[in-house]
C-alpha cells in the first residue's frame, strides 16, 4: 500500500491527540485511564492493527434467581474441627478458600432487591487486563455477589456448569461487583484440586487497580 500523506486539518487533529495523551502521562496526578491498555493499543497502531477483533466470546448463558435481600457473612460460631481445617461451609456450599482480600473488602456486604437474570458467559480469546475486558462489555459489566454464590451452589461440589471447573489449568470466572463508595470489585471464583477434593477459591480485587492480565481461557460473567 502507498502511503498517504497526512496534511492541513487531518495533521493538526492527529497531531494534537497524540501531545494530548503526552498530556495526559505527564500530570502529576497520574494517567487517569489503564496505561497497560494504552501501551497495547498504541502498538497496535503503530503496527496498522485499526480492526482489533473483539477479546471475548460468548459461550453459554446462565440463569439465575433473585431475592429481596441478602448478606454474604459465613458462621464462625459451632465450626468443627474438620469445617476448620477443609474450608466453610457457608450459603449452602463448601468453599475451600476465601481470600483475605475478598473479606476484606465484601464481608457483610449486601445486596438488596436483585432480580432474577439471565447471565451471559464469555471466554477471553486472548489474555487482557481488566480495563480492556470492562471496556469491552460497556455497561453490561455489572453482577451480584448473590448471583456469585447463586452459580457456586449449583454447582457446589465442583460439577460441571457454566462456571469453568479450572482444576489444574487454573481458569478463573470473572465478576465484576458493584459496592459502596463506587467501587467496582473484580471476583474470581477457581476451581482447584486440594488433594483428592475440587473445591472453590474465591477472591476479590479493586477493580481499578488489578496489574495482572486475566488469562486466555478464562470466563467473564455479565449481563
Amino acid at each position: 500500500m502507498a502511503g498517504i500523506l497526512v496534511t492541513g486539518d487531518r495533521y493538526f487533529n492527529v497531531d494534537g491527540k497524540l501531545h494530548e495523551i503526552t498530556r495526559q502521562l505527564r500530570q502529576r496526578g497520574g494517567y487517569p485511564f489503564e496505561p497497560d491498555l494504552l501501551e497495547q493499543r498504541l502498538q497496535d497502531l503503530v503496527e496498522g492493527k485499526f480492526d482489533v477483533p473483539h477479546i471475548l466470546e460468548t459461550v453459554t448463558t446462565a440463569k439465575v434467581a433473585g431475592t429481596e435481600r441478602w448478606t454474604f457473612m459465613f458462621p464462625e460460631e459451632g465450626r468443627t474441627d474438620e469445617e476448620k481445617m477443609c474450608g466453610w461451609f457457608a450459603h449452602g456450599l463448601w468453599i475451600e478458600e476465601i481470600t483475605p482480600g475478598f473479606v476484606s473488602w465484601l464481608y457483610g456486604h449486601t445486596d438488596v432487591d436483585v432480580a432474577p437474570a439471565t447471565l451471559r458467559v464469555q471466554k477471553l480469546r486472548r489474555s487482557a487486563y481488566t480495563g480492556q475486558v470492562l471496556a469491552e462489555l460497556g455497561g453490561t459489566a455489572e453482577t451480584t455477589l448473590f448471583h456469585i454464590f447463586e452459580l457456586l451452589k449449583a454447582q457446589g461440589n465442583c460439577v460441571t456448569g457454566p462456571m469453568d471447573l479450572g482444576g489444574f489449568s487454573g481458569c478463573k470466572n470473572i465478576f465484576y461487583v458493584p459496592a459502596s463508595q463506587n467501587l467496582l470489585f473484580e471476583v474470581s471464583v477457581t476451581g482447584k484440586y486440594f488433594g483428592s477434593r475440587q473445591g472453590w477459591i474465591i477472591d476479590a480485587q479493586d477493580a481499578r487497580k488489578t496489574k495482572t492480565p486475566i488469562e486466555k481461557g478464562c470466563r467473564v460473567f455479565s449481563h
